[in-house]
Order: C-alpha cells, then structure tokens, then sequence
C-alpha cells in the first residue's frame, strides 16, 4: 500500500504529494527506463535537470505504478479528508494514474471534505478531486 495526504502549507508546491506517494518505493525506479527515472527524480526533487512535462511525470508514474518489481496488488491511498488540499500537479497526475489503471492490480481511493465553507481556490481543487474519485471508483477500486 501506498499512502499520500494532502496538507495546505504544501498545497502550493509542486508534486509534494506525489513525492510523499513514490517515497517508499524510490529504489524501485530503476526497473523504469532512464527517460522515466530522470522525469521522476526531477518532479520529486531528488534529481537534477530539466523539469519534464507534467505529461511525462504522469506516464512515468503509471509506469512505475501499474508494473511493479513484485506485480502484487497495490492499494494507493490519498488519505481521508485530505485529498483537497492535494497540490495540483500531483493531483493531475494521480487522476491520470486514476483514469488509466483499469485492468491492473492498482486500485487507489480518495476522499474529500464536504459541506465546509471553502475557498474559490479549494472549490477549484475540490472539481479536479472529483474528476480523480470518480475516475478511481469506476475502474481502479471496483475489483
């Protein structure tokens, strides 16, 4: 399992849940080629380089996801109640994963808050979780 949770002091930095997601599993990258790796390290802050597009972090995070070392089943965790306030790269990327592990041994479950007074820029987060739950719940978690 792997877990994540979304905190608002980093909300407004980049891949900070992605890189909390992918931390236990970094000495996995090297069954990822090296465009992969390099996309990785670089979004998770781990290596140097030009930052790659957010679509090559994406595909590099299926990847590493969907085809582990071990090919055992991998629940991903975006911790409850707070996946609002998931940073918004990450959050476009784990709906990505979300829309695309259909067929594979990844489920991943989020949840959000509902019901708050919220902000025009948490309302915003809250359409983009939506799109990511909905997406999980009908291919990922539904095994």
């Amino acid at each position: 399992m792997l877990r994540a949770a979304g905190a608002e002091v980093d909300a407004a930095l980049s891949f900070t849940a992605l890189n909390q997601l992918l931390h236990p599993v970094l000495d996995q990258f090297r069954t990822l080629d090296a465009a992969d790796q390099q996309a990785l390290r670089v979004a998770l802050g781990i290596g140097e380089g030009r930052a790659s597009e957010e679509l090559a972090v994406s595909n590099a995070t299926l990847r590493r996801l969907a085809t582990p070392a071990d090919a055992q089943p991998l629940l991903i965790v975006l911790d409850v109640d707070d996946v609002n306030w998931l940073d918004r790269a990450s959050s476009a990327v784990l709906a990505h994963v979300a829309r695309r592990v259909g067929g594979t041994h990844v489920a991943l479950i989020a949840t959000i808050r509902t019901g708050e007074r919220q902000s025009s820029t948490v309302s915003e987060r809250r359409r983009a979780h939506r799109v990511l739950t909905r997406s999980s719940g009908s291919r990922g978690a539904r095994r």
